[in-house]
């Protein structure tokens, strides 16, 4: 007795292959997952825009450009609105005038002013501080019409700091960007001496002009004897770059420094590498501030 079993097709097998019961949930299950994944990644993408919008330049948009670019800046008397003067005189001086107004609103929060010096915002006003206090802001200059601006913080009893950002009219509006440094803490949690990333805007003791140097020395008492001491550069990017770390725990009398010093003798310590999450963190930042 012949059996005749019916021949079927290369392309009928693969049609009927496609619509197994199995094989369509595991489609499924797989199409749902890159779903979830690239919904999980659009967030994360919004997320990091909306967070760090901030930390660039306010304005991205193409401003009108200054041919005549300044080389010196000498706060008040650069940088302030200009009474009697004609529309087309004194516009970089204004320019300036607003756009520290629009800095005051996002120094960090840890800076340290007395109430005398505080406008009726609520924010420190530059002028009263002037009437009280020393010169609260001066600039260096970068390149013609890029500065580095320097902003008093906190003052303590052996410990200062600045807020540092770049001051940039080469255009109109004026744009500036507060400085970041990447820094260490000891972390209590730990057993053995071990240090944790952190971030700061108010960290600097002083600007070196000559090496273009910016020092962070962060004594754990006045005589000198201990803490934690930071040098950085900035790139050609005008970004913040740590060039060296040392410190020392054991505050015992020896191996004392001045502030103005650079405690050779403290222990050196490397870098610590960044996460994953801390690059990709990075990445966006600087497409951020290029977009």
């Amino acid at each position: 007795m012949l059996i005749f079993s019916p021949r079927i097709s290369k392309r009928r097998k693969k049609f009927l292959a496609s619509w197994s019961p199995l094989k369509d949930k595991g489609s499924k299950e797989e199409s749902f997952l890159k779903y979830k994944r690239f919904l999980f990644l659009l967030f994360f993408v919004v997320c990091a825009i909306w967070f760090f919008k901030n930390r660039g330049f306010a304005e991205k948009e193409e401003g009108i450009p200054i041919h005549e670019k300044r080389v010196r800046i000498s706060w008040p008397e650069d940088c302030g609105f200009a009474e009697n003067s004609a529309p087309n005189e004194k516009f970089l001086e204004g320019a300036c005038a607003i756009a520290l107004e629009s800095l005051s609103e996002k120094l960090p929060k840890d800076c340290e002013y007395d109430n005398f010096t505080l406008g009726e915002s609520g924010r420190v006003d530059f002028y009263k501080y002037f009437q009280f206090h020393q010169i609260p802001i001066r600039f260096y200059l970068l390149s013609n019409g890029t500065f580095l601006g320097e902003l008093l913080c906190k003052t303590g009893a052996y410990n200062q700091s600045f807020v540092y950002f770049i001051y940039d009219e080469r255009s109109l509006p004026v744009k500036t960007k507060i400085l970041s440094f990447e820094s260490y803490d000891v972390d209590t949690s730990a057993e053995e001496t071990r240090f944790k990333r952190i971030e700061s805007q108010s960290l600097i003791r002083f600007y070196k002009k000559e090496s273009g140097e910016l020092i962070a020395f962060w004594k754990h008492r006045g005589m000198g004897d201990c803490g934690r001491f930071f040098r950085y550069k900035l790139s050609e990017r005008n970004e913040t770059q740590l060039i060296e770390f040392r410190a020392k725990l054991e505050c015992d009398g020896k191996l004392a420094y001045s502030a103005e010093e650079i405690p050779r003798l403290w222990t050196l310590y490397g870098p610590i590498p960044k996460s994953r999450l801390e690059r990709i963190r990075e990445e966006i930042v600087s497409w951020i501030d290029n977009f």
